[in-house]
């Protein structure tokens, strides 16, 4: 009897486990053949997220994060390298799949942030839009201008302000860095301030221009330094005595934005009356002159100075053959005004900031989009980028400055 019972318990064991393995068997099935369509889904889903995005991964990586037998429900985290020529671009986070007329589907849109390395690193001081930036050439300082005419200096790696001064309420979009980074220009009512980036003390003023001051840059060598504004006029002073040189030219519209060529011979002036102008110094005389349908608010050398890059209210992006003014590409995937251009330092790269809330990253070899950074919907009032091409500091129109790592 004692062996019968024991023969009967062990049929039932043999049928409870063979229940259970069948009961189970989806759970043990999945495990190792399911992950295949699972990742599948969960890439396709997520590529075509970021495409809507106008994102695009170079590289992806998946694991199945948590499964839910009860209610067939699966979470596969992934990773989403949008590496462009070596750049270091990335998001996660996780994509909900469910199981639905035998296959697996995309339940929702895939949830999502910035990995760590990418989150932006956020300035505050100004109360107005920041609507100039500069790098130094060592890109030890961060230069900052705001709409209420607002300037402050910032030690990038501390992410510290140093110093600021507030007393004009005039825009403040123009500042600019000399070459040996001891002087910093800012544009205001009327005139230039030069200030001793050290401590902050003026140490001249640059008087000639009537109205507000909207761009000024300093030459190569640093002896040179132009400026253009409200009243039309492109001035060259001299800025170890603070004397006005013979002036440039005076033109009939607003100049919004002026650049030196990387060696130091010509000098572009970009106008709200839609134009692109370029003058070589020595002659004086204008090597080309272009039409934008719009005004013009920025513009920016290529670092070669092969290239001059125009950003205009008709949401588009120009460049030009800066020897000829002959048109090369337009970028245009903005969708509002763009505010801002900046080339990487090895002119490889190109970045936009817009009033659309977003900064965009362009490859000049192809004209293509490589990323598109949103600031949390604020308007983007302007944009530099870090000496050795790892950031891009970007201007909101709320006053904040965030510093994105692209590299």
């Amino acid at each position: 009897m004692a062996r019968k019972a024991v023969q009967w318990l062990a049929l039932a064991a043999a049928v409870c486990l063979l229940v259970g393995c069948v009961a189970g068997w989806p759970r043990w099935f999945k495990a190792e053949d399911r992950d295949a369509p699972l990742i599948t889904t969960a890439e396709v889903a997520v590529q075509k997220w970021g495409q809507e995005r106008e994102l695009a991964c170079a590289d992806f990586t998946t694991t199945v994060l948590h499964n839910d037998d009860a209610t067939a429900t699966v979470y596969v985290g992934f990773f989403c390298q949008a590496s462009a020529d070596a750049l270091r671009l990335g998001y996660e986070g996780n994509v909900k799949l469910q199981l639905a007329g035998g296959k697996w589907q995309p339940a929702g849109q895939p949830r999502f942030s910035l990995s760590a390395d990418f989150q932006p690193r956020v300035l505050r001081f100004h109360l107005q839009s920041v609507c100039g930036l500069a790098y130094s050439a060592d890109g030890k300082w961060l230069a900052s201008g705001a709409a209420d005419g607002s300037i402050a200096l910032w030690d990038v790696g501390a992410l510290q302000l140093v110093w600021s001064h507030a007393e004009d309420k005039t825009q403040a979009c123009g500042v600019a860095f000399s070459p040996a980074g001891d002087l910093l220009a800012a544009g205001g009512n009327g005139d230039i301030t030069l200030w001793r980036v050290a401590d902050g003390q003026s140490t001249q003023k640059l008087r000639g221009h009537t109205g507000t001051v909207f761009g000024v840059a300093f030459s190569p060598d640093g002896r040179t330094l132009v400026s253009g504004g409200e009243d039309g006029a492109l001035k060259l002073w001299d800025v170890a005595s603070g004397q006005e040189l013979p002036q440039l030219c005076e033109t009939d519209s607003v100049i919004r934005a002026v650049a030196f060529s990387p060696n130091g011979a010509a000098v572009a002036a970009a106008c709200r009356a839609g134009t692109v102008r370029e003058w070589e110094l020595a002659s004086r005389t204008v090597l080309f002159s272009t039409q934008h349908p719009d005004s013009v608010l920025d513009l920016a050398f290529s670092p070669d100075g092969a290239l001059l890059a125009s950003a205009a209210t008709n949401r588009t992006v120009e460049i030009w053959d800066a020897a000829t003014g002959r048109h090369v590409r337009k970028l245009s995937l903005h969708t509002d005004w763009v505010t801002g251009v900046a080339y990487s330092p090895d002119g490889q790269y190109l970045v936009s900031s817009s009033r659309d809330g977003t900064v965009r990253l362009w490859g000049m070899a192809t004209g293509r989009q490589l990323r598109m950074i949103e600031s949390d919907g604020a308007a983007v009032q302007s944009v530099a980028y870090a000496p050795d091409g790892a950031f891009v500091a970007a201007g909101s129109a709320e006053g904040t400055i965030r510093l994105w790592r692209i590299k």
